[in-house]
C-alpha cells in the first residue's frame, strides 16, 4: 500500500453505499478514508491488502453517510423531511462505521483510555490523619 494510491474506487463505493446517488463525487470521502487506513496501517503487516481495501471502503461510505444522512421519511403536506440518525459515537454512529470497525478487529479508532496520576500521596501520621 501506498500513501497516494487509494485502494476503492467511486464505482465500489456507490455500490454498497445507498446514501450516494450516481453524480455524487466520492473523491473526499475516499481519500480521507485511505489517509486514515494508511496512517495506521500502512506499514502494519497485520492485515492482507484485501482486508485493508475492505476497511477503507466501509470508512470511505461511513463518511459519506455522515454527509449524505438517509432520508427516512418526505412529505408534500407542510413539505416534510426527516432523516434517518442513529445514536452513537465517532463509528459506532453509522452501519458501514460498524463494519469497519469490525473488519479491523475493533483496532480502527480506538485509542486506549488511561489515567496517569501526577500529585503525590499525601502522608499519614499515626492516626490515620492527613498531615
Amino acid at each position: 500500500m501506498t500513501e497516494d494510491t487509494v485502494l476503492v474506487t467511486d464505482a465500489e463505493l456507490k455500490a454498497i453505499c445507498t446514501e450516494l446517488d450516481a453524480t455524487a463525487d466520492t473523491t473526499f470521502f475516499i481519500a480521507s478514508a485511505h489517509s486514515i487506513i494508511y496512517e495506521y496501517y500502512g506499514s502494519s503487516t497485520r492485515f492482507t491488502e484485501t482486508r485493508l481495501k475492505l476497511i477503507e471502503l466501509y470508512l470511505s461510505a461511513h463518511f459519506a453517510a455522515i454527509t449524505n444522512p438517509s432520508v427516512a421519511f418526505e412529505g408534500i403536506g407542510k413539505l416534510q423531511q426527516s432523516f434517518q440518525y442513529k445514536i452513537g459515537l465517532g463509528l459506532e454512529n453509522t452501519k458501514y462505521g460498524q463494519q469497519a470497525l469490525l473488519l479491523s478487529g475493533n483496532t480502527l479508532l480506538r485509542k486506549k483510555i488511561s489515567i496517569s496520576w501526577l500529585g503525590t500521596i499525601p502522608e499519614e501520621n499515626e492516626n490515620n490523619t492527613e498531615v
